[in-house]
């Protein structure tokens, strides 16, 4: 089955003309609330079936569902499995990826995660105060702490040295 696929300027044009569009962003929950396209809610793809997309429709049924992911895989899976069911669906090709990258308006997360880097920073720097006052095994630990955060682009220190495409920069960012 062939989909039609968008790219991302070109859907944002469709928005920018008023036209009312139906985006359904097939990532997980957690990726969708870090961040995600204006417009788009929230199908995770383990749940992607026409009634579950069909539910929050805004359009008539024959207009098309444009369907993003982070770049455009699962979101080319979904859309084989709607159109499977009968529905007119439109892949968005480089997914969210492409969608930051050309510079289109996003809904950036609140960033819930800094208690939890804050309480990872802070165990981390009591281990090192421990490893120089009580023992130097708390090193071990501290280390451990340290490169669980920077192996998983949550360390703030490494998330703003670093110039890793992917990297979680949302610790980083100002706005």
């Amino acid at each position: 089955m062939n989909i039609t696929s968008i790219r991302p300027q070109e859907l944002h044009e469709l928005i920018r003309q008023g036209r009312t569009i139906d985006l359904v962003d097939v990532r997980t929950p957690a990726e969708y609330s870090r961040v995600h396209a204006v417009g788009a809610r929230s199908v995770p793809l383990d749940q992607v079936t026409a009634a579950t997309v069909q539910e929050g429709r805004q359009n008539a049924d024959d207009q098309p569902i444009y369907v993003i992911c982070q770049s455009g895989g699962r979101s080319l899976k979904a859309c084989q499995r709607l159109a499977n069911e009968g529905l007119n669906v439109v892949n968005v090709a480089g997914g969210t990826a492409a969608w930051e990258k050309a510079g289109l308006p996003v809904v950036r997360g609140s960033g819930g995660g800094f208690v939890i880097r804050t309480i990872l920073m802070a165990l981390m720097f009591g281990c090192m105060a421990a490893a120089f006052w009580v023992s130097s095994w708390f090193i071990v630990p501290a280390v451990g702490l340290w490169l669980g955060m920077v192996m998983t682009g949550r360390c703030p220190l490494a998330c703003a040295l670093s110039s890793k495409p992917g990297a979680d920069a949302s610790c980083c960012q100002t706005k």
